[in-house]
């Protein structure tokens, strides 16, 4: 009792200081291990004796300072002071503090806090030391709420103009409940807490707008961090707590938490408004290339004609060249406010800038003895990318195309250049703001090069074909994802002056004796005017290039390139089980008979198909490497199977193709024809190749879908009903019975409690354990055929509801009323700890039966105890669903005896 009495007059004393706090948070600069910080709070003026000159702060690192007041600003006409306190400390090691400023107490008559008088006033901000971060700037705030005011019946909104300098950091904001003081019974008091750990609290804090009590919802916006309460309806204080999160962009790319801050701030809602909210012009969202200037206005009107206006803006831009121009700004009730930005690379971002623009009025036109300042906020987000890469070129030289293009060394930031490449000339036509990236323009990157003072890159990849038409555009990028649009394309081919492989079709499916066509073009664009080829004569060598090149064909030799063979029939193959690649050679001989290498054609592949078997269906996917562009593909099914009649079923322009509605069972044949070509129009068109036949039966291999299950506990019948949707009417078709598993806690493992063997009995009632604690989830199984089971459904719970309640008098007189010391009917309860002890403070009785059956005989000597009243503490563990979980009980009992009886 004694540390009870001493705790209730510690607090006893903190209520005694007065009542003060409205509003605070803490920023900070982290240099190193260091950190500084500032503290302002808001306070209640007219509270003199509770003026903090000073505050505690607990650095979270186990050590705590106390800080000095460097400046405040007092307005008399809203009772209020706004204080800072400034203060730095080293931190030892690395990791996560939260900072926290703990100070007894809030101002009375907060509505949203239970008992706020009493409460403490704490805010918190978290720092995190790590190489991986460095030094950093907190969030800081354009503007501190002190105070904030709304009218009942009125929207309000509160922006605090959120603001971070480090470049590249983005914040994201959340609503929080407000803080207070840990006053735990047998606990340390430490400086702030969110929940109290073994012991239940009332709940002392409530959202404004919540349950509809204290008006209509409230929001907060995650992105600006703009509040809005859409209509509070009873007037008094109500506070908020805005917890902001600061984020940083690794080079992988990977946003990290780098710290937070939480603003706690206090609304007085007046219900004698006169005053009329002003408002702001909406702006939107936008996107500018670094270079360029961003220009805008946004009006600000006061539907009061006496009340005058005070236009603001914040953001980090403005820490740079941004200006936020307002003429004649406090005098009027309608101004416009003019944004100019001239933006360079130094501004590029890959997160967005944060811009708060804020107008008050100062409520003149009230007549009335309370004037109450409204405000409206306009937040909006500015994208700041790379310029453009210009002077972009593409040209043949040899084998390979050389891009170039005009280095931007205006922009030393950047780390270099991504080059994209494809078949077709593609223009973003859209904004260069759109966010259209080249890969969505259907570009494929094929190199990186590093450097900003960088020009060049030589496209030397071994896919490039003769015939196809090539197109690059460049992007340059940074570090931390920022990209340019990309540029105007440019396009090139290599000259055909080697062998175009045109066709790799499969004629026989044989795992022997299959037989491929592979045939190709002459190279139209070779000069044979010039030495060494105009004299002499030209021949082919055919390789098949898999399992080793092996030639397996060699030209009659001519003069014309036109007249010489172009088509081979590659026989003897396993072509129901090998993909085979081809590739063509050309040489000169010349009059002399010197033998020179020509050149050589782009490897191709027949066209190889691939079945995978599933319920009812037959998934079909073929792999294609091959120098021309497929346009189409046409799947083929053979009908009947063995017939040799092939029908069309379908096309694509996929390589994958589901043939569904099929029948379990029954073989099914496939071939695929391929149609494309090269974008030069000297070779012919179309190009048509075949795949080999393959042939696959449908089986069931797909489980069912899980069901949707839900759960109703009934504690008083100790019974667990369980129902769920039968898949069969949604979507599934061959449900069979279902599985029910079980798990006594929720860190236990399931087991399999039942199967039921009806698809459409889903209902099941549980009530064999003694307990309704537990967790279930239920799947489907299909046909007994092939048994598959499907994905666990939703996992529901439920918890127990164990009471257990002792009286507080027994009379054990052998009258056989009331004889024992027993608890009323208890439900859940396992064992229980209990020690009942005299006024001296020796233990008389103790058990762990939850029974108890006290007879009034001390467990000491056995003797019958004198009548009194006794004391007991007694620990009761009930089953949870969490497992044990210790309930603690105390109180007194009376021992009255009508007839004494004898002892034992």
């Amino acid at each position: 009792m004694k540390r009870l009495l001493l705790l209730l007059a510690f607090f006893t004393a903190y209520s005694g200081f007065a009542t003060h706090n409205r509003a605070g948070y803490i920023t900070y600069k982290l240099t190193g291990q260091t950190v500084c910080i500032t503290i302002t709070t808001c306070t209640k003026l007219s509270s003199t004796s509770a003026d903090r000159p000073e505050l505690q702060v607990c650095w979270g690192d186990g050590e705590r300072d106390t800080v000095s007041r460097t400046s405040y600003i007092d307005d008399p006409a809203f009772d209020v002071r706004q204080n800072k306190y400034e203060y730095c400390h080293p931190y030892r090691n690395q990791g996560a503090f939260t900072i926290e400023v703990y100070d007894p107490n809030r101002n009375e008559n907060v509505l949203n806090i239970l008992d706020a008088v009493n409460q403490p006033f704490c805010i918190t901000s978290e720092v995190i030391i790590s190489p991986f971060i460095g030094d950093n700037q907190s969030v800081d705030f354009s503007y501190c709420p002190c105070p904030e005011y709304a009218c009942a019946f009125q929207p309000y909104c509160f922006n605090p103009g959120a603001f971070d300098l480090d470049p590249g950091d983005s914040l994201s904001f959340e609503l929080v409940p407000c803080r207070g003081a840990k006053t735990c019974f047998g606990d340390r008091l430490v400086c702030c807490y969110e929940t109290c750990p073994f012991m239940a609290v009332p709940t002392v804090y409530q959202f404004p707008g919540s349950g509809g009590i204290l008006g209509g919802p409230a929001v907060l916006d995650p992105r600006s961090g703009s509040f809005c309460w859409s209509s509070p309806e009873t007037a008094g204080e109500y506070n908020i707590a805005i917890l902001v999160h600061e984020w940083r962009k690794l080079g992988t790319g990977e946003f990290i938490p780098i710290g937070n801050v939480t603003l706690d701030y206090q609304i007085t809602v007046s219900g004698q408004c006169e005053n009329n909210a002003p408002t702001l012009s909406e702006v939107k969202d936008t996107c500018i290339v670094a270079g360029t200037i961003l220009d805008f206005t946004i009006t600000a009107t006061d539907p009061d004609p006496l009340d005058n206006l005070t236009m603001n803006a914040s953001g980090t831009p403005f820490s740079d060249s941004a200006t936020f121009t307002v003429p004649g700004n406090g005098t009027g009730n309608n101004l416009t406010g003019t944004f100019h930005w001239e933006t360079s690379c130094d501004d590029v971002n890959n997160t967005d800038y944060l811009i708060t623009i804020s107008v008050d009025d100062d409520d003149q036109g009230n007549t009335g003895p309370l004037q109450v300042p409204l405000s409206d906020y306009e937040s909006f987000l500015i994208r700041v990318i790379p310029p453009p890469v210009t002077g972009v070129t593409a040209n043949n030289v040899g084998n390979t195309i050389v891009v170039n293009w005009i280095p931007n060394t205006g922009c030393p930031g950047a780390d270099g250049y991504k080059i994209y490449r494809s078949n077709t000339p593609t223009i973003n036509t859209n904004s260069c703001c759109d966010g259209s990236t080249p890969t969505d323009l259907g570009y494929t990157l094929v190199g990186t090069v590093l450097g900003v003072g960088s020009s060049e890159f030589i496209d030397n990849t071994s896919n490039l074909a003769v015939g196809q038409q090539y197109c690059y555009v460049v992007v340059m990028f940074y570090n931390d994802g920022s990209v340019s649009c990309p540029s105007t394309p440019a396009c090139d081919q290599l000259q055909a002056e080697f062998p175009i492989m045109t066709r790799v079709s499969i004629d026989v499916t044989d795992g022997a004796i299959g037989t491929d066509t592979v045939e190709w073009y002459y190279p139209y664009e070779l000069d044979t005017t010039v030495a060494p080829y105009n004299s002499g004569n030209f021949y082919y060598e055919l390789y098949r290039v898999t399992g080793g090149p092996t030639l397996i064909f060699t030209s009659v030799i001519s003069s014309s390139l036109p007249a010489l063979t172009d088509v081979y029939f590659d026989t003897g193959l396993n072509t129901a089980g090998t993909q085979y690649t081809y590739q063509v050679k050309l040489y000169h001989v010349s009059t002399t008979s010197v033998i020179t290498f020509v050149g050589q054609s782009t490897n191709a592949s027949s066209i190889f198909l691939t079945l995978t078997p599933n319920d009812n269906q037959v998934s079909l996917s073929w792999n294609v490497a091959v120098p021309w562009t497929n346009t189409l593909y046409e799947i083929y099914r053979e009908t009947p199977t063995g017939s040799g009649t092939w029908a069309l079923i379908d096309t694509t322009s996929l390589t994958t193709y589901n043939d569904t509605g099929l029948t379990n069972g029954i073989n099914y044949c496939y071939r695929i024809k391929s149609i494309g070509g090269y974008t030069a129009p000297q070779i012919p068109s179309p190009l048509i190749n075949w795949s080999q036949e393959a042939c696959a039966t449908p089986v069931d291999m797909t489980p069912p879908c899980a069901p949707v299950l839900e759960i109703v506990g009934d504690c008083e019948f100790i019974m667990n009903t369980l129902t769920w949707n039968n898949p069969n009417n949604s979507c599934a078709d061959d449900v069979m019975s279902y599985n029910i598993y079980y798990a006594p806690t929720e860190n236990s493992p399931y087991s399999l409690i039942q199967t039921i063997t009806v698809s459409s009995d889903t209902v099941f009632n549980h009530n064999d354990s003694g307990s309704i604690a537990g967790c279930y989830y239920v799947t489907a199984v299909d046909s007994a055929q092939y048994g598959n089971e499907s994905d666990s459904s939703n996992i529901v719970c439920v918890d127990n509801c164990p009471y257990y309640w002792l009286p507080n008098v027994f009379t054990p007189n052998g009258d056989n009323v009331n004889d024992l010391f027993i608890p009323f009917p208890y439900k859940f309860i396992k064992d229980i700890e209990l020690k009942i002890y005299n006024r001296w403070g020796n233990v008389v009785f103790e058990t762990t039966d939850p029974d108890i059956k006290w007879d009034g005989y001390s467990s000491e000597n056995d003797k019958l105890l004198v009548e009194g009243v006794y004391y007991y503490v007694c620990k009761v563990n009930t089953i949870r669903l969490i497992g044990i979980e210790p309930v603690m009980l105390h109180g007194f009992v009376h021992l009255i005896y009508d007839n004494k009886p004898l002892n034992k």
